[in-house]
């Protein structure tokens, strides 16, 4: 899977720099800190299971617990710019989704799709779900889009879902009919190029998730535990206005941007669609990059890249900065095609967002030994700030009906009390490692790297000491220490 904290070289390119040298992907952030399903807290006293304790001088222990673990929810926005110079694009997009599809598919994730046009213009567009294919080649392209094989009333079929539900695309033995669901995409992706040329992608993708469409037209997408992803596809900046410019003129939009919608007001929309929680939203673009050059009215904007492909960028930065307000972020070069790269990656990081990987609550840490219980050292781990006690570990346990095999090694599982599972242990080194020194964690600080894949019917608990007992660092015999509450 593509490495999610670094571009391709490990090093992020000035904005100056030359735009066909930049890698496909010029920033990608991923694994914040992941409660996907249900997530619990919980004292070791009231599991139903008995599971070896850390120590007898631990009061309290924390269980995480996802419920359906290998099930992960997506909804993915994609917002396609249909002006006139987007046939190569919107081709290259639908040719190369398999890429983008095959990630999702390698987690195991249940993901929805819809697609959106950047014209706020027509109302039969404006944020509303699009499944009608359009192939007829725009003034400024030098190819037409073939839809010949696009499920229509012309040939006999109906048009594609507006949402594409990964669960509607399974074949009985459960695997995922990846050629089908690429087909469908493609076809709903080719919105034509007869649109606007005041691209309005923020506005477009703020008024289909609005209340008003997600309740009508565009009802049957947003999930209330799913993560949210809203990914851009254009080459021109966006020019949200609401009506505040009188667009007669095609620089209108530069010259005058300080009348635009500000972007934060999308950066709030986004993250309260998500409860407030901006883990939860994943923004990434294939766009043009900003060269840092602002324009004054009368100068004439110029493009920021140019690709071989045939055809220019104009700098999106509006687009830049609401996607990097969010830590799970990416941006592609929309003049370096093909897109088969940028599209892997940005499926691997939406994989590498919805995956498990965080602990949920600050675990038990220390500044000396004598904050250890017994004869416990205090060190470092990971190369990171904090301290932990020697003892401190973090304990992984799958629940699941069948036993757990990991590379073709059985692991220890036994019956679960009251249950028709069985609770299965890892083995840390094994079947898992533990960053110590994850900043993308939140509270915690800590991730988890599970070296399984996990199953939708498993239940993953991850267990780690929270507190050592109040008489734990004493003289006190052990049987003295307080009780688990």
């Amino acid at each position: 899977m593509f490495n999610a904290h670094s571009t391709d070289d490990g090093v992020r390119p000035t904005e100056m720099e030359n735009d066909m040298q930049r890698p496909a992907l010029r920033h990608f952030t991923a694994r914040r800190a992941i409660t996907t399903m249900l997530a619990v807290s919980a004292m070791v006293a009231c599991n139903t299971h008995e599971v070896t304790p850390f120590s007898e001088n631990i009061k309290a222990e924390n269980a995480d617990t996802f419920a359906q673990a290998g099930a992960a929810q997506v909804d993915i926005l994609w917002v396609v710019d249909n002006s006139g110079s987007m046939c190569e694009e919107q081709n290259d997009l639908r040719e190369n989704f398999d890429r983008f599809i095959e990630e999702l598919d390698g987690i195991g994730a249940d993901f929805r799709l819809a697609v959106v046009t950047t014209d706020m213009e027509n109302p039969e567009e404006s944020g509303r779900f699009q499944n009608v294919p359009d192939g007829a080649p725009g003034p400024s392209c030098q190819i037409a889009v073939d839809i010949s094989a696009c499920p229509t009333p012309e040939n006999g079929q109906e048009y594609p879902p507006l949402v594409l539900s990964s669960q509607d695309y399974r074949n009985p033995d459960g695997s995922l009919d990846k050629d089908r669901l690429k087909l469908h995409f493609g076809c709903n992706a080719s919105v034509g190029t007869t649109g606007t040329g005041f691209e309005m992608g923020l506005e477009s993708a703020k008024e289909a998730l609005s209340p008003a469409l997600l309740s009508n037209f565009n009802s049957g997408f947003l999930r209330e535990g799913a993560f949210l992803a809203v990914i851009f596809l254009t080459d021109e900046n966006d020019c949200s206005d609401r009506g505040a410019l009188d667009k007669t003129n095609g620089n209108i939009c530069e010259w005058e941007s300080g009348q635009l919608v500000p972007v934060e007001d999308y950066v709030n929309f986004f993250t309260q669609l998500k409860g407030g929680d901006p883990s939860k939203v994943i923004m990434a673009g294939i766009i043009a990059p900003d060269t840092g050059v602002r324009y004054m009215t009368g100068q004439e904007v110029q493009p920021s890249c140019f690709s071989d492909a045939g055809g220019d960028g104009f700098a999106g930065y509006r687009y830049g900065e609401v996607i990097e307000s969010f830590e799970n972020n990416a941006i592609a070069n929309i003049c370096l095609p093909p897109f088969d790269d940028a599209l892997g990656a940005l499926g691997a990081l939406i994989g590498d967002t919805i995956e498990i990987s965080c602990l949920s609550a600050p675990p038990l840490t220390c500044d000396t030994a004598a904050d250890c219980p017994g004869d416990q050292e205090c060190a470092t781990r990971s190369a990171g700030e904090r301290k932990f006690c020697s003892g401190f570990r973090v304990q992984v346990e799958i629940r699941r009906p069948t036993p757990l095999e990991v590379r073709g090694a059985s692991r220890e599982c036994e019956p679960i009390q009251g249950s028709d599972r069985l609770s299965c242990l890892l083995v840390e080194g094994e079947d898992y490692t533990v960053n110590f020194a994850d900043s993308q964690c939140g509270a915690s600080g800590i991730s988890v790297d599970l070296n399984y894949d996990l199953e939708s019917a498993d239940e993953l608990i991850y267990r780690y000491p929270r507190e050592v007992a109040s008489n734990a660092l004493d003289d006190n015999p052990a049987g003295e220490e307080e009780s688990d509450q």
